[in-house]
């Protein structure tokens, strides 16, 4: 299983020595920061906006959005806004569909850290979470089931795995998409596996 959780040293990094960045996502309702282990993923859209690896480097939109310029510390109030037109722009003239990652960064904003996330039943835990050492799935959201009604200092709740689909046909499974068969098949494969009793017992 691969780690998701930061080292001590790159989070107090990110405190300290990367807070410009971290500064700039806690104001800015449309970006979400997901942790990767060696790396911290900026998301807008549901799409990656940039990486910031552990080693301090820096690295940009995909040139599939555009030509896009190099994202530093000393850039990043000039790059973020270019990069989040440029992925606008892409998903308008292409008509590429990043609706369902896009409803999966909402609900991890609207759970984790609106003005009301304490008054819902989940938190997100991970995005886009994926597996490929010896298995192959991944799931688009998993989260804690923690009521809103109980007592938050009781740590009580269930995991929750969840997969977002938009359409009908989404519904079903082909070799160009994995409806709701194939993602119950991967439920029942992690259920299986350590990866599962890991997250269980907190120790990820």
């Amino acid at each position: 299983m691969k780690p998701r959780s930061l080292s001590n040293t790159f989070m107090d990094n990110l405190l300290s020595k990367y807070k410009v960045l971290t500064d700039y996502v806690k104001t800015d309702e449309t970006l979400d920061m997901e942790f990767r282990g060696k790396e911290v993923m900026v998301y807008y859209r549901g799409g990656r906006l940039l990486t910031l690896s552990e080693s301090g480097t820096f690295t940009p939109l995909d040139k599939n959005y555009g030509e896009v310029f190099g994202v530093d510390l000393t850039n990043l109030e000039e790059y973020i806004p270019k990069a989040k037109h440029l992925m606008d722009k892409y998903q308008v003239v292409t008509r590429a569909n990043l609706c369902e990652k896009e409803i999966s960064q909402r609900i991890v904003m609207e759970n984790n850290y609106s003005s009301y996330s304490n008054d819902t039943d989940y938190f997100i835990s991970d995005m886009e979470y994926c597996q490929g050492d010896g298995e192959n799935y991944q799931f688009d959201l998993i989260g804690l089931k923690w009521p809103s009604t109980m007592d938050r200092k009781k740590l009580c709740f269930q995991i929750a795995v969840m997969e977002i689909k938009q359409g009908f046909q989404t519904l079903r499974s082909s070799s160009q998409n994995p409806g709701l068969r194939i993602h119950y098949e991967d439920f029942m494969s992690f259920y299986r596996c350590e990866d599962f009793k890991v997250l269980v017992s907190g120790k990820t």
